[in-house]
C-alpha cells in the first residue's frame, strides 16, 4: 500500500510541473549593426532587455502573439551607442507590424517609451547604413517575387506558386527568400530595365515593408527620381501599405499600378488572393463584366473568390489598366490630365498608362454652359477631339470657361433677420459664370468689416457673429477679382 501511494505522489508532482517558457523569435536588423560599429558586442544585452520590458515569452504556440520582434537602432550623435531602438512587433496572425520607439540612456536604459509610432525620414538604419551604385543583378528579369518570411510556410507557398504562374505565362521570372530579400537587393533589382513586376509577401505597415535586413521606407521611394517606377506594377502583400506615406510614395513616381493592404491581411487568406491576383494578371485573363481597370478588378474579384473573410482590405491603384505583356521590356508611359475649370476629358485607349509608341486621342467634354478653349502643357492648341504619341511621360492640361456673365447674389441675411450675437450662423448666396472664390463682409460703424478674405464660391459660409448689441448690418460679397459683388436688400439685426 505504501508503495502505490509513493508512485502516486511522484506521478502527482510530475503532472503538475510547471512547462518550460518559450521565447519569442528575436533579431537586430542587419543595417543596425553597419550602422553602428561594435553593436554586435552589446546585442545581447539590447535582445534581453527588451524582451524582459515587453514580456515576450509565451507557454503553448496558441499563447504565442508574435512571429517575430525585430530591433533596429539610430545612433544620432555618432558615438557609436545608439540613441533610439525601434521595436517592430510583427503579429503572428497578419502582416501586421507594429512600431515601438525607445529612447535610449546610459548603458541602454529604457527613458521614454512610445507605442504605436511612425518612423519618419532618417528613422531607419537601411537608410543610414549604406551607400551604394545602382546595380541592376539581371537585366532580364521582368517578374520579382520575395519573401524574407521563410519561416511562414503559406509565405513561400505564394512566391514559389506566383513564379510558376509567372513563367509558364512567358515572363522572364525571378524569386528571393529568406536573407535574399534585403534593402540594398531590392533597390539594386528596382534599377532593371525589363522589370515590369514586383511582388513581396511580408510584414509592412504605412511607413514601409520590413525585409530581412530592415525596413525598406517610404523615403527611399520619395528619392527616386520623377517617372522612376514608370511602366512597373507593384503588389506588397503586406498590412495597411495601401495608406500614404508609402501609398503616395510609390504612385508619385509613376508606378502603373499598387495593390497592398489597406488593413490587416491574414496570414494564409491573404496569400490566396495574391495567387489569385497575379494567376489572372500574369495570364491576361479579360474579366467577365466591362472594366476600364483589369488589374483593379481582380483584386475585388480575387477577394471574393478565395472566400478572403475581410471583403475591402485589398487596394489598388494607378493609371494602368492591364498589366503588361511579357517581352514588353516595361517600357510603358503615363498621361496625367488635368482640368481647368468645369468639364471632362476622354482618353482612347483608356487607362492612363501606354506601351511605347501608343497614339492616345483625348477628347475634351465642357459641363452646361462651359466651353473648351485649349490643351497646355505636352499638348498645345484648340482642336477637339486631339492626339498624342505616347513615348515619355507626358502630361495634358485641358481649360474650360464659363459661357455665363458672372453675378453674386446674397440669399441670407437679405434684411430683415435677427442673428443673436456670439452664435454661428450661415451666409448664403448664389452665383453665375465662372468665380472660384469669394470675399465676405459684414457693414458696422459706417465699414465694411471683413469676414473672411477668400473662400471657396460653394454658396455657403458659416459665420461666428461677432459680440454685438442691437446693431443694424447688412452682408456683402465680392468675387476674389473684385468684378461681381452683391450686398443685402436690407438690415438684419445682431441681437443681444
Amino acid at each position: 500500500m505504501f508503495i502505490i501511494v509513493a508512485f502516486l505522489s511522484i506521478g502527482f508532482l510530475q503532472l503538475g510541473a510547471e512547462q518550460p517558457m518559450k521565447e519569442t523569435p528575436m533579431k537586430i536588423f542587419a543595417s543596425a549593426f553597419k550602422h553602428i560599429p561594435g553593436l554586435d558586442k552589446d546585442a545581447k544585452v539590447v535582445i534581453n532587455k527588451v524582451r524582459k520590458e515587453f514580456k515576450l515569452y509565451y507557454k503553448e504556440e496558441k499563447d504565442r502573439k508574435y512571429y517575430q520582434v525585430a530591433l533596429d537602432l539610430i545612433d544620432e550623435d555618432a558615438d557609436s551607442k545608439g540613441d533610439f531602438l525601434y521595436v517592430y512587433f510583427m503579429d503572428i496572425k497578419s502582416y501586421k507590424a507594429d512600431v515601438t520607439r525607445i529612447t535610449l540612456g546610459q548603458d541602454f536604459d529604457f527613458e521614454i517609451i512610445e507605442a504605436n509610432y511612425k518612423p519618419g525620414a532618417g528613422e531607419t538604419s537601411a537608410e543610414l547604413a549604406e551607400t551604394y551604385d545602382c546595380v541592376c543583378p539581371d537585366p532580364t528579369v521582368e517578374v520579382l517575387l520575395s519573401t524574407c518570411e521563410t519561416g511562414i510556410p503559406t509565405a513561400v507557398a505564394g512566391i514559389n506558386t506566383s513564379y510558376d504562374y509567372a513563367v509558364n505565362a512567358g515572363y522572364v521570372a525571378h524569386k528571393l527568400m529568406g536573407s535574399e530579400e534585403n534593402t540594398v537587393d531590392i533597390k539594386n533589382w528596382m534599377c532593371c530595365p525589363n522589370l515590369i513586376y514586383w511582388g513581396r509577401i511580408g510584414h509592412g505597415a504605412t511607413t514601409g515593408i520590413y525585409m530581412n535586413d530592415g525596413m525598406l521606407s517610404y523615403t527611399y521611394f520619395d528619392g527616386l527620381a520623377p517617372g522612376a517606377l514608370s511602366g512597373k506594377v507593384f503588389y506588397f502583400n503586406s498590412c495597411e501599405v495601401f495608406n500614404d506615406p508609402l501609398k503616395a510614395s510609390i504612385l508619385d513616381k509613376g508606378a502603373l499600378k499598387y495593390t497592398g493592404g489597406i488593413c490587416n491581411l491574414y496570414i494564409g487568406p491573404s496569400e490566396d488572393v495574391f495567387m489569385c491576383w497575379n494567376l489572372k494578371n500574369f495570364n491576361q485573363i479579360t474579366p467577365p463584366i466591362s472594366t476600364s481597370d483589369e488589374m483593379c478588378y481582380w483584386s475585388v474579384d480575387c477577394e471574393s473568390s478565395t472566400g478572403y473573410p475581410q471583403i475591402g482590405c485589398h487596394g489598388c491603384g494607378g493609371p494602368g489598366n492591364i498589366f503588361p505583356l511579357p517581352g514588353s521590356g516595361g517600357l510603358y508611359h503615363n498621361l496625367a490630365v488635368t482640368t481647368v475649370g468645369n468639364g471632362t476629358v476622354t482618353l482612347n485607349p483608356p487607362g492612363g498608362s501606354y506601351e511605347d509608341g501608343t497614339s492616345v486621342t483625348l477628347t475634351a467634354n465642357p459641363a452646361t454652359d462651359w466651353s473648351f478653349t485649349g490643351w497646355s502643357v505636352d499638348l498645345t492648341g484648340v482642336q477637339n477631339p486631339e492626339s498624342i504619341v505616347m513615348n515619355a511621360n507626358k502630361n495634358v492640361t485641358a481649360t474650360f470657361t464659363c459661357d455665363l456673365p458672372g453675378s453674386i447674389t446674397v440669399i441670407s441675411p437679405n434684411g430683415g433677420e435677427s442673428w443673436r450675437r456670439r452664435t454661428t450662423q450661415t451666409i448664403q448666396w448664389s452665383s453665375t459664370g465662372d468665380i472660384t472664390n469669394v470675399q465676405i463682409f459684414y457693414y458696422y460703424n459706417g465699414n465694411w468689416n471683413t469676414i473672411t478674405s477668400s473662400t471657396a464660391n460653394d454658396g455657403s459660409y458659416s459665420w461666428s457673429v461677432p459680440n454685438l448689441r442691437n446693431v443694424q448690418s447688412m452682408i456683402k460679397i465680392v468675387s476674389a477679382d473684385g468684378l461681381y459683388e452683391d450686398v443685402s436688400d436690407g438690415y438684419f439685426t445682431i441681437a443681444k
